[in-house]
């Protein structure tokens, strides 16, 4: 077991008092049996009415309603996290066996996860095909060796910025953040008949020093021996200890960390601060 401290803090600053609508927040962890939540806190200011409830993915959402004018507004989701996932997904059940048939009643949930958004890769390059496989120890491998590709064709940018690139264009340009190195992944799986769903979490600082102190994502592929299992782009391997999942959804618009609106005169100005910090601490 590993022990991690969480902290992200969101800061708006607004240049005149503005009123703030209800605001989203996707910050709570992903807790299960590879992941426990010891303790977190969430702190919002000006002071909030908070709401939390599970969305149709299954995450932790709250939902922040506010009274009066503000000139700011911090949000601070801090956490202790015990994380037992170290080594990554298992395979000593299944090293010699063929991958099962999946389950027929579960082809029309796993059918949302197949969704390209009308992107064309077509044709896929080599480098982006997963193949077909008879042992699950393969398919594994080769989830990896395309994860260390993209990491080693693609140059890793960080944008502030909203939005997702399209894929086409992360190949053409050569470059993307994290969201666009898992989307372009997703969308080669998912052409390929691989469910594939995007997770938005964070990286400790040892993982990848360009992309840590900030949200982070990747994308999960479902295996029928495995079930979800994680892979990261960004990082060129698997999904292991030093991941933290906060959410997932079928397309990566869905999961903003902090979303909401304010009213105010037209003319308003606002800037934004995000400051994350996800590192081992001893237990």
């Amino acid at each position: 077991m590993q022990l991690i401290h969480l902290t992200h803090t969101t800061r708006y600053r607004f240049d005149q008092p503005v009123k703030l609508r209800t605001h989203r927040f996707y910050l709570r962890p992903r807790d299960g049996f590879d992941l426990r939540i010891r303790s977190s806190q969430l702190q919002v200011d000006p002071r909030a009415s908070i709401t939390w409830r599970r969305d149709a993915f299954g995450n932790s959402v709250a939902e922040a309603h506010f009274e009066g004018e503000t000139q700011s507004l911090t949000i601070t989701s801090e956490a202790v996290l015990e994380q037992y996932y170290e080594y990554g997904p298992q395979l000593s059940q299944c090293s010699n066996e063929c991958e099962t048939p999946t389950d027929p009643a579960l082809r029309p949930f796993l059918s949302n996860f197949l969704d390209v958004q009308h992107v064309a890769l077509k044709p896929l390059e080599d480098w982006l095909l997963l193949g077909e496989f008879v042992s699950m120890p393969a398919v594994i491998d080769r989830l990896a060796d395309i994860a260390s590709e993209i990491k080693a064709r693609l140059r890793y940018v960080r944008r502030d910025e909203p939005g997702i690139q399209d894929p086409v264009e992360t190949l053409a340009k050569g470059s993307g953040s994290c969201r666009d190195f898992a989307w372009l992944m997703m969308v080669a799986l998912r052409q390929q008949d691989w469910p594939a769903r995007f997770v938005t979490g964070y990286l400790t600082s040892s993982a990848h020093p360009d992309a840590s102190g900030a949200t982070h994502a990747w994308l999960e592929v479902y295996l029928n021996d495995l079930g979800w299992v994680g892979v990261d782009p960004t990082c060129g391997d698997l999904v292991r200890g030093k991941h933290i999942a906060v959410a997932t959804s079928q397309r990566p618009d869905q999961l903003p960390p902090v979303a909401g609106s304010f009213m105010g005169p037209s003319q308003t100005r606002s800037t934004l601060e995000v400051s994350v910090s996800a590192q081992f601490v001893d237990s």
